[in-house]
């Protein structure tokens, strides 16, 4: 499904865009699809209630957005964690499901997470099994689990972070000290909307009364972000970030990133040095060079797909690239990886993404008007390998498109490998 990016004619219908009424008739409209997402956040709720009676003891941020989640998430902790303990709930994880709980910077360990399952999550799902109620979902355990890793390490400020969407992410259970919406840009037409009003009426709803929210939207959008918040403050980097941005060890397609990050960090508190010399972390797979002819970035939507290019081509502008691709779910392969030409593409092997995957078949047929040299193999590890062993030293290989076709070439931990592709298997 095409998905339709921001349009000059829009701004001139702001006084059409009615928020509320636009966000009445999508749950009248849906009214079905609404009620299993209200059911959901209510009985997450309820479990949150029970065992945190007087409100979680860390204060929790809200992160939504289509682009720049994770590197957001990963900046305000090395932002914050010198004065506060930080915790992070993320995702997807690339290779290890221990990536999406962090405190202070490391990962929570196999045993911990092992230990808090056995211990807590299960006991709650076999007594809500037992009362006949609604079991919990995957995503309402890893939030249940973050927040009791949360609790055990006495964390104080957490950014919990939305899979997809806002409005009616479970989430939406919590009580939050703040929310961010990083940007609207092109991803998931089918459940979030083709418009980009459609998707802000998603990713914007997550504003509560009061509670302050922190968006990187540029200024042609920002007048229907703050119509949508109007119960709240509205916050954008300000000048003294931007500047301080500038100065850090960071590519200008990031540097709103850490301006937006390092604005949240100064209300939160923390004063951010004249000088920064920081070598700023980023999650796995994100612009993240394996070897010094391997780069990994699980960018899967054409906004994703754009900055990548636009970064390759800033620290290498001549070279020469092979490209490694698999997509995920019903994205349109060729919207998703037009950008990709304007690269110097060598060749491109299309191979699977495991979970959701699209065929490597289709994907390969849906390009190759765009690229006649398109070449198939199903096995990500062999597909890697093949393309590294004729791989000239002046040339690079460029994996993307899906974070799990990055974890089936790469993770080490076949036993870890093997549960991530079979995600879903017993459905």
């Amino acid at each position: 499904m095409e998905c339709r990016s921001f349009r000059p004619v829009e701004a001139q219908s702001l006084s059409y865009f009615e928020p509320e009424y636009l966000a009445a008739l999508d749950e009248i409209f849906h009214s079905d699809w609404v009620a299993r997402k209200l059911v959901h956040i209510n009985n997450l709720r309820q479990e949150i209630q029970t065992f945190w009676p007087n409100g979680h003891p860390a204060k929790l941020i809200m992160l939504t957005g289509t682009n720049g989640k994770g590197s957001f998430a990963f900046a305000l902790e090395q932002m914050c964690r010198s004065r506060f303990k930080m915790g992070l709930w993320i995702g997807p994880h690339v290779f290890d499901y221990a990536e999406r709980i962090r405190v202070n910077g490391v990962n929570v360990s196999h045993d911990e997470i092992a230990d808090m399952y056995w211990t807590h999550i299960r006991p709650v799902q076999e007594r809500r099994i037992n009362h006949r109620e609604l079991p919990l979902t995957f995503a309402e355990m890893g939030i249940l689990m973050a927040l009791m890793m949360f609790d055990r390490h006495r964390v104080q400020w957490a950014v919990m972070e939305v899979g997809a969407g806002g409005r009616y992410a479970p989430l939406n259970a919590l009580d939050f000290a703040a929310m961010v919406v990083t940007n609207i840009g092109n991803d998931h037409p089918k459940t979030l909307g083709r418009y980009w009003w459609q998707r802000a009426l998603e990713k914007v709803g997550i504003a509560r009364q009061s509670v302050p929210l922190f968006t990187g939207a540029p200024d042609l959008q920002l007048p229907f972000v703050r119509k949508i918040a109007a119960c709240t403050q509205v916050y954008q980097a300000n000048d003294r970030c931007i500047q301080w941005a500038r100065q850090c060890d960071a590519t200008e397609h990031r540097v709103e990133t850490l301006a937006l990050a390092a604005t949240l960090a100064q209300w939160m508190g923390v004063t951010l040095t004249d000088s920064p010399a920081v070598k700023w972390e980023e999650p796995p797979a994100r612009y993240q060079w394996h070897t010094p002819q391997i780069l990994l970035d699980m960018a899967h939507n054409r906004d994703k797909i754009s900055a990548l290019v636009a970064r390759l081509q800033m620290q290498r502008p001549d070279c020469k690239v092979h490209a490694l691709i698999g997509l995920s779910r019903d994205r349109d392969p060729r919207q998703v990886f037009e950008p990709l030409f304007q690269l110097d593409l060598q060749r491109i092997v299309v191979t699977s993404a495991s979970y959701a995957g699209v065929p490597p078949d289709d994907l390969a047929m849906q390009i190759s008007d765009l690229f006649p040299k398109v070449q198939v193999q199903p096995d990500p590890e062999r597909a890697l390998a093949d393309l590294t062993a004729e791989l000239p030293h002046d040339h690079m290989i460029l994996v993307t498109g899906s974070a799990y076709l990055i974890d089936q070439a790469m993770n080490p931990n076949l036993f870890v490998k093997e549960s991530n592709a079979s995600f879903g298997r017993r459905l």
